[in-house]
């Protein structure tokens, strides 16, 4: 007893010893954050406190937390440090593998990583009990199958959660004292459970897996008889015919799921392509457009300016920021703007591909120029008229 006394009182004068050594350090960066972050009015600097004093700080406040708080110290905990800690540390727990691109498979991994930390987590709260064995086998299937989860085989990690649902139930059937298994409902009560692993199978894994588990489910159940002769066999036919029907139907969902996921998976690569593709032909076109000579613009419906080539500053002396949004009939000779406006709306009202028109420009200098112009209709897919281009 005087060792342990002893003992104890070694270990509570160390605790002491570095938590007043935390106090100390954390008291010296505090004064320094606030004098950089609160100056004065008369001094203008933009000084924060440097890396290694919040990585000092972070550091400390961790260690003097991990020791015990005794209340005689008010300094509270920065906020965006607690932010920090816990998005990284949730990051780190659930987030997927960088070589998963595609977004929901990313959601299901992540999905499935924070149901098996949950699993890992009730499974670590029953290991006190009497099937010992069996809650260190599941939580060992479970944390492979957590670590698969944070990888691209991911649907491996789901295929051992599955795995891990069996065991308990199975090993209520063999732990079970003698005279219970004879009742039909004692028998299949623990039996039951085991379409959760049947609906998780399908819910994660391919078609064939949800197959496999299936089959697996069954043949484990038709097999109890022999390490437990005294089970009620009416239960057992009960829960075959259960698992037989109840994984065809899951084995069907599954199927349908995997095929939508991906005709989903095909048609957004496609559109991810096409849209590549876009980019690129826009950037070609784009720079044919502004190296030639001749100006090249288009205007809206209501003939704004919506785009104007480099080469229509020269022709105009207008920046080309200031020709973006503005009227096209101001750069027009005033004399000539009716006839522009009654030329345009009998070719739209009269749907003319393309048209042909000399007329003045005014310059920004005031300078007046002649153009020769052609104007096309642009549509939309409903053939609906959604600006000329020239």
């Amino acid at each position: 007893m005087k060792f342990f006394n002893v003992a104890y009182a070694t270990i509570v004068q160390i605790v002491s010893t570095i938590r007043q050594s935390c106090l100390t350090h954390l008291s010296r960066i505090q004064i320094k954050t606030n004098l950089l972050a609160r100056p004065p009015v008369q001094a203008k600097t933009n000084s924060r406190p440097s890396s290694k004093d919040q990585q000092l700080r972070r550091i400390l406040y961790l260690a003097y937390f991990s020791v015990g708080y005794s209340g005689n110290y008010s300094m509270s905990y920065p906020t965006n440090i607690k932010s920090n800690v816990l998005q990284q540390l949730t990051q780190w727990l659930f987030e997927p593998s960088p070589q998963i691109t595609i977004a929901s498979q990313r959601r299901h991994a992540r999905l499935l990583s924070s149901l098996l930390i949950f699993a890992l987590g009730m499974v670590c709260i029953t290991i006190v009990s009497e099937r010992v064995y069996a809650a260190v086998i599941t939580l060992i299937i479970l944390g492979t199958g957590y670590g698969f989860s944070r990888t691209r085989h991911y649907e491996w990690g789901a295929l051992l959660a599955v795995f891990a649902l069996m065991i308990p139930s199975f090993a209520m059937i063999l732990d079970a004292a003698p005279g219970t298994l004879d009742d039909t409902y004692l028998a299949a009560s623990p039996l039951s459970w085991l379409i959760l692993a049947l609906i998780l199978a399908s819910l994660w894994a391919k078609a064939w897996i949800t197959a496999v588990v299936t089959i697996i489910t069954i043949g484990a159940t038709l097999g109890l008889p022999v390490v437990r002769p005294e089970i009620n066999m009416e239960a057992i036919r009960w829960m075959v015919a259960l698992f037989g029907v109840s994984g065809g139907f899951l084995v069907l969902a599954a199927a349908l799921r995997n095929r939508d996921s991906k005709d989903i998976e095909t048609q957004t690569r496609a559109l991810e392509d096409q849209h590549q593709r876009l980019q690129a032909s826009e950037q070609r076109y784009r720079g044919l457009v502004e190296n030639i000579s001749d100006t090249v613009y288009m205007i809206d419906t209501n003939g704004y300016f919506t785009y104007v080539s480099p080469a229509g500053s020269t022709l105009t002396g207008y920046a080309l920021e200031s020709l973006k949004g503005m009227h096209f009939l101001h750069l027009v000779d005033p004399e000539w703007r009716s006839v522009l406006v009654n030329f345009y709306q009998d070719q739209i009202a009269n749907r003319e591909d393309e048209t042909k028109l000399d007329f003045p420009l005014i310059t920004a200098a005031g300078e007046k120029r002649w153009v020769e112009q052609k104007t096309a209709l642009i549509l939309d897919e409903k053939q609906a008229l959604i600006g000329l281009q020239s």
